[in-house]
């Protein structure tokens, strides 16, 4: 099977199967808990807590044991989580959170370790599980049996099983090694290379447009899929730094001055998510043989940020202004690692490796 074909399932298989799972968390789980008002919500911070936290760990197994058709379990435990009965309710939420973080596990780190130098290819990948969660979030608007979420489980499945996870894995990850500008320490690469990561979790999470109710609420995912997508395709015409500095450049104002226009507050959040394809690729510089590992521990990060809104952080003028300085560290950090050297390397290696086909 061609790259691009095993590229285009695992996208399509991340969506869907991030779909299935907003479907079971504001859908049978929520419906698991009654008419309590807390502890769906609890059980969303417990879903989340886990799934990135178990990445790493994950990582680290699937890096020494590449061939272990992680995405396939995470889909199979899914649907399994889907379809138990309405009793076992945190039971299935920690089923559906194992399940949910060795199938992004799996996708992530093949995703950076096929992407052979383009920002573009692992981009798909990641915009395809934010959209899907964000979708399956609308759950409680169409009342679907439980049965449904469950079966859909397991199409993504067979598809990864079938067309994605019969490649032959590269042993090494060299294709992102051109998109730091300096030569420093891998350390200190994949220290500073988190600093854009935890500025774009902690201000995603906190700054949510209020204006937007029913359907209206997918409108920001809607932006943030787009960015995602977008920052992939200009890191690769332009370079990793610009992605990166327009990124944080254009969100910086918009999404702490102009907060009260949501429309606005929607294209700050396309801008916000145009570096995170740059920083995931980077991640592999210092981790060239744990593409896993390296995607597990940006999941990490992401969670970190995120830690504030998830135990009950609000915005206001002071969060507004811890925000502003969040993202303007986050483009000084950019302009200084980053490199535009990356798109001309990336297509000499095309030309060498693969006849100059992309």
């Amino acid at each position: 099977m061609t790259r691009k074909a095993a590229l285009l399932t695992e996208a399509l298989s991340h969506l869907l199967l991030s779909f299935v799972c907003g479907l079971f968390l504001f859908g049978s789980f929520a419906q698991s808990m009654g008419n309590d008002a807390v502890l769906p919500g609890t059980g969303g911070v417990f879903f989340w807590i886990l799934t990135c936290g178990l990445r790493p760990f994950f990582g680290l197994i699937l890096d020494e044991y590449p061939r272990l058709h992680a995405q396939t379990a995470g889909c199979v435990l899914v649907g399994i989580a889907c379809l138990l009965p309405v009793a076992w309710g945190w039971g299935a939420l920690l089923t559906a959170a194992v399940g949910y973080a060795l199938f992004l596990t799996g996708a992530g780190g093949e995703s950076l370790a096929f992407a052979r130098g383009f920002f573009s290819r692992s981009a798909l990948v990641f915009a395809g599980g934010l959209l899907g969660m964000s979708i399956g979030t609308l759950a409680p608007l169409w009342g679907l049996p439980r049965v449904i979420p469950g079966l859909l489980a397991f199409l993504p499945g067979g598809a990864v099983f079938f067309f994605a996870e019969t490649r032959k894995y590269p042993r090494r990850i060299r294709s992102f090694r051109h998109s730091v500008s300096r030569n420093l320490p891998k350390g200190a690469v994949l220290g500073l290379n988190l600093v854009p990561l935890l500025a774009i979790s902690f201000t995603a999470a906190l700054i949510v447009p209020s204006d937007f109710d029913g359907y209206f609420r997918i409108f920001p995912a809607l932006f943030s899929t787009a960015g995602v997508v977008a920052g992939g395709y200009v890191a690769d015409r332009f370079g990793p730094r610009k992605a990166a500095v327009i990124g944080f450049s254009v969100a910086l104002p918009l999404l702490t001055v102009f907060t009260h226009i949501p429309w606005l507050c929607c294209l700050g959040f396309g801008a916000l998510f145009v570096p995170l394809s740059v920083v995931l690729g980077t991640s592999t510089i210092s981790l060239s043989t744990h593409p896993h590992f390296a995607f597990g521990l940006c999941s990490v990060a992401l969670l970190v940020g995120q830690l504030p809104a998830l135990f009950g952080l609000h915005i206001t003028a002071t969060v507004r202004i811890l925000a502003a300085v969040f993202l303007t560290v986050a483009l000084a950090v950019s302009a200084f690692l980053y490199s535009d050297h990356c798109k001309l390397f990336a297509r000499s290696f095309l030309h060498r490796e693969n006849g100059g086909r992309r």
